[in-house]
C-alpha cells in the first residue's frame, strides 16, 4: 500500500513538472562599456510546458537596476521578455545584479546582470576651485583610447568668467588650461561632450570660486607625454 501510494506522488510530480516548464534564453548576461549612463538588458523566456504558466512578480535586487516583464501569462509555446535597465552610476563595474522573477507556482528564477567598464578615457580633476583672489589657471588632464570610438567633438565653458584653452599631445592626450577671468564667487562648469558619430554624450567638468580664503590645491601638472 505504501509503494501504491510513493509510486501515486511521484507520478503526481512528474506530470506537474511536465506541464509547466519555463526555459529561459542566456539568463546570465554581461555588457562591456566605455561612458557611464543607462544599459539595457534583455532577458527572453518561452513555456516548454503542456500548462499555462503565470508570472507573480519581478524584482530587481538593487535600486541601480530597474525591471519589467511584457507578458505575466504564458500559454504553452509562449514568449516573453523582461527588460532590465541598469545605471551604471550606481553600481560597480564588474559586480553581478540579479532579478528574481517568481512564477505562479512559487518557482525562484535568477537573471544575473553584469556591467563590466572598458576604460575608454580618464578626466582629472573633474572638479576645480579657486578662492577670492586666486586666479591663477589650472589644468585639466585627458587621456583616452586612440582606437575608441568615442571622440572629443567640443569643449565648451559655460560662462565668460572662465577661458579654457586645448593643448593637444599626441593621439590620446589632451590638456585643457582654465582660468577665471576674475575673482568673483561663482559656481559654473566646463563641457566637454564625446561622440560616437551618433550619439553625444556630455562629461561636466566643475569651476567654483568659492566664498572662503581657504587656499585651493591643484593637483601638480605630470609630465607631458
Amino acid at each position: 500500500m505504501t509503494k501504491k501510494i510513493f509510486q501515486l506522488v511521484a507520478c503526481l510530480l512528474l506530470t506537474t513538472s511536465l506541464q509547466a516548464k519555463l526555459v529561459w534564453e542566456n539568463p546570465s548576461q554581461e555588457i562591456k562599456y566605455e561612458i557611464d549612463g543607462p544599459l539595457t538588458f534583455l532577458f527572453h523566456v518561452k513555456n516548454f510546458g503542456t500548462s499555462p504558466v503565470s508570472i507573480k512578480y519581478v524584482q530587481p535586487g538593487c535600486g541601480c537596476t530597474s525591471a519589467k516583464i511584457n507578458k505575466t501569462e504564458l500559454e504553452p509555446q509562449d514568449t516573453a521578455t523582461v527588460t532590465c535597465v541598469v545605471d551604471t552610476n550606481k553600481t560597480n563595474s564588474g559586480r553581478p545584479n540579479k532579478v528574481l522573477v517568481q512564477d505562479g507556482e512559487g518557482n525562484d528564477h535568477i537573471l544575473s546582470l553584469t556591467v563590466i567598464k572598458d576604460e575608454t578615457f580618464t578626466i582629472e580633476p573633474r572638479s576645480l576651485i579657486w578662492s577670492p583672489n586666486k586666479a591663477y589657471p589650472q589644468t585639466v588632464h585627458i587621456n583616452f583610447k586612440p582606437d575608441s570610438k568615442y571622440k572629443i567633438t567640443s569643449i565648451e565653458s559655460l560662462s565668460k568668467k572662465f577661458k579654457v584653452t586645448e593643448k593637444k599631445f599626441g593621439e590620446g592626450y589632451l590638456e585643457l588650461i582654465i582660468s577665471p577671468e576674475n575673482t568673483i564667487p561663482t559656481l559654473s562648469a566646463t563641457k566637454v561632450i564625446f561622440s560616437d558619430g551618433k550619439n553625444p554624450i556630455p562629461i561636466w567638468i566643475k569651476t567654483v570660486i568659492s566664498n572662503d580664503n581657504t587656499p585651493s590645491q591643484p593637483k601638480p601638472t605630470p609630465e607631458t607625454p
